[in-house]
């Protein structure tokens, strides 16, 4: 089965597991560079920055699934953009990951990674966004960059939905 295929398939099972409504219709991503190292507002004299909560859960039992997964929550644990929580409001990173070969499950994996905003525990979280992706042992850590840069985008693009 090709490469892609895998890729849409876990694409869907991120989203078919969710059962959200998106908060905003056709929202388009750009992985850009910027912004996991600047927190928010700290371009805006006078503004008092803090830092944007995200909750990262991860799936899937294969070793570079497993890794990246780690890796992001180790790297948002340093970060000066994110905090790692699970409090109330929060944005919500769901990793989904499974062996891209199942002859070879330690060659590379793919992924669905699945971008969500919850306002409380008791509230559906709403869908905004979603990217597939290959990983192997070796890029685990661009991966990581990848992956908390889009975040990060996004994360800026609805950080309205943080204020009460």
């Amino acid at each position: 089965m090709p490469r892609w295929l895998y890729a849409v398939m876990l694409g869907g099972f991120v989203l078919l597991g969710s059962f959200s409504a998106p908060a905003a219709p056709n929202a388009t991503s750009t992985n850009g560079t910027s912004g996991v190292g600047t927190p928010p507002g700290s371009a805006v004299p006078g503004h008092v920055a803090t830092k944007i909560p995200l909750d990262i859960q991860s799936t899937g039992m294969d070793a570079a699934g497993a890794a990246l997964g780690f890796k992001l929550k180790e790297t948002v644990l340093t970060s000066q953009f994110f905090i790692l929580t699970t409090d109330s409001r929060r944005f919500i990173l769901r990793l989904a990951t499974r062996p891209e070969f199942p002859d070879r499950p330690d060659l590379s994996s793919i992924y669905a990674a699945a971008l969500y905003f919850q306002e409380s525990p008791d509230v559906l979280p709403y869908f905004l966004d979603l990217r597939v992706g290959l990983v192997d042992g070796a890029s685990v850590a661009a991966q990581t960059q990848s992956l908390l840069d889009w975040s990060s985008n996004i994360t800026k693009k609805f950080n309205y939905l943080l204020r009460e």
